[in-house]
């Protein structure tokens, strides 16, 4: 009679046949069916029968034991064998977890039993866990020793790159960096299909800056970050956030030893500008001006832009520079980037053409405050120049103010202080001699604001140019015309 169990055991092997027995090995255990010969012959094994009740670890451990060493075929054998040492590692796993004493040496000696067999099929797997169990009781060397013999004697197996992965942690960890670093190169080489293809650029990346391989160590660093930022919507598990920080930290520090963001932008280049890209120069610049290094700052933030201009973020970067230098208290240099900021970002740039209002919403507003003030300003410091006569400078200066009201009133066509812009656009183009212009302007706001404070001004303005404009031309009869039409409208 044959035991449950024992049958049980049959069905394991049967089911494990695809894993450990190649096609083969299965039509021709179909064809032998020596383990049954053997079941029949052993004595019975009585369980107490129930359909419900799955059988122990233990009961199933009983039931190998008393199978291996008996079955004729010798790669059925050695897979029960394989089986039994397996059951027993699992086993000494949990007595370890629960604190036993050498809970190990049972599952080892049956490995090292089964790899004396220099013909079986298992050895790499068999290799791969003798070192495990030697990692587990705290012995490298020896660990390292089987590792070594794994990867020697079967470099295409399952196993090797786990098992090379592991060595260069051991390297890694007695600080011998170089056979570290070969080792998770090695891993990486397989591709990202590799299971622990990640973990080795990261560790890689470890080893090439102990080493003193900056510049190799940023590349795996950045690999990491690119892998992990690349999930898209998916969220990051709490392991990966801290991979993801400690990348972006190392990244920060070896960045600090090179050329800073020049560096950063050559790594970005051969990313071919990420998505993500924008938290690494906003990581180096953070890192600087908690250093108080303020112009490293400014520089990190102007190479973003460069590298970047249509970038929907350039703007951010670009606010953030100028508030370090209004922090670090460079006031000459506040008013030029802000200029920068207009130009690049304004109505008549092409960042406003490719980006739509939704895009262009998050920095407006800045946008019309750096307007206001650089035209103000401007107005200001040519009213301030002192007058010798017509002088180029002078007007020139007037002309640039009457361009930051023009780009002003253009861009916030609906704001309630466009009266007053335009009343100093006419100021301004009225201080530069440009009559025309200055025409224009206070006939806007005397036609489309009548009720404005400046509303008469504009329109006694209006009439005082059409009188200069006759005195150079006096027989323009149109002129003359429109000169009568702005009294009568003045009046």
């Amino acid at each position: 009679m044959i035991s449950r169990l024992i049958l049980l055991v049959i069905c394991l092997l049967l089911a494990a046949g695809c894993s450990w027995f190649s096609d083969e090995d299965v039509r021709r255990y179909q064809r032998q069916k020596p383990l049954a010969k053997v079941i029949d012959e052993l004595p019975d094994l009585r369980l107490p029968v129930s359909d419900e009740r799955k059988p122990t670890r233990e009961e199933v451990v009983r039931a190998y034991e008393r199978v291996y060493g008996q079955i004729i075929d010798r790669i059925e054998n050695q897979a029960v064998g394989k089986r039994l040492a397996d059951l027993e590692m699992f086993a000494a796993e949990e007595k370890d977890a629960a604190g036993s004493g050498e809970p190990y040496d049972q599952a080892l000696a049956m490995y090292q039993q089964l790899v004396r067999d220099p013909e079986h099929v298992g050895q790499a797997k068999i290799l791969y866990q003798i070192a495990r169990v030697y990692d587990l009781k705290g012995d490298t060397p020896t660990a390292r020793s089987y590792l070594d013999q794994l990867i020697e004697r079967f470099p295409d197996s399952e196993y090797e790159s786990e098992a090379r992965f592991r060595r260069a942690e051991m390297a890694f960890s007695a600080e011998d960096y170089r056979s570290a670093r070969d080792d998770y190169e090695a891993v990486v080489d397989k591709g990202p299909d590799t299971q622990f293809w990640m973990n080795a650029h990261y560790m890689m990346g470890w080893a090439q800056f102990k080493l003193g391989e900056l510049e190799g160590g940023l590349s795996n660093f950045f690999t990491v970050v690119d892998v992990l930022l690349e999930k898209g919507a998916q969220p990051l598990t709490t392991t990966e956030t801290e991979l993801l920080n400690d990348s972006f930290r190392v990244t920060t520090l070896a960045l600090a030893y090179l050329d800073g963001p020049a560096t950063l932008a050559g790594e970005m280049r051969s990313l071919e500008h990420p998505h993500w890209q924008y938290l690494a120069y906003e990581k180096l610049a953070q890192d600087y001006l908690d250093k108080e290094r303020y112009l490293d700052n400014v520089t990190t933030w102007q190479m973003f832009i460069d590298e970047n201009p249509l970038d929907a973020r350039a703007p951010d970067a670009h606010i953030g520079m100028i508030k370090t230098l209004i922090d670090a208290d460079f006031p000459s240099q506040v008013q030029p980037k802000k200029e920068a900021f207009i130009r690049g970002y304004g109505i008549r740039s092409e960042f406003w053409q490719v980006h739509d209002a939704d895009s262009r919403a998050h920095y407006v507003d800045t946008l019309k405050t750096y307007l206001q003030e650089t035209a103000t300003l401007n107005h200001a410091l040519a009213q301030a120049i002192v007058v010798v006569d017509e002088s180029d400078a002078r007007i020139k200066a007037f002309l640039d103010s009457a361009a930051w009201y023009s780009e002003l009133i253009e861009t916030f066509p609906a704001d309630p202080q466009v009266p007053d812009h335009v009343f100093l656009l006419g100021e301004a183009y009225t201080e530069a001699f440009d009559d025309e212009q200055a025409i224009l302007a206070y006939r806007r706001l005397v036609r489309e604001f009548p009720g404005h404070t400046n509303a008469d001004e504009a329109g006694y303005a209006m009439v005082l140019g059409f009188t200069r404009l006759l005195d150079s031309r006096p027989d323009d009869m149109i002129l003359f015309d429109r000169k009568i039409d702005a009294q009568l409208e003045f009046t």
